[in-house]
């Protein structure tokens, strides 16, 4: 497999990830409006502290996709 091949995967799951982890905690936190709070929010919930992870995997995205 080639190194651009390898950064195209690891952007796309870095991305997908980020995706599902938030719409995770949006759908899990009944209280929350995406509309009238602020992303950082999804942490006061019961399990908020997934969202490191949501970061995480939009860095690894983002830094693979610049190389």
């Amino acid at each position: 497999m080639k190194f651009n091949q390898l950064y195209s995967l690891v952007t796309l799951v870095g991305v997908a990830g980020f995706i599902i982890i938030v719409v995770y905690l949006q759908s899990t936190q009944i209280e929350y409006s995406p509309t009238h709070q602020l992303m950082s929010e999804l942490t006061f919930g019961e399990n908020g502290y997934i969202l490191i992870w949501a970061f995480i995997s939009f860095a690894m995205a983002v830094f693979s996709a610049l190389m």
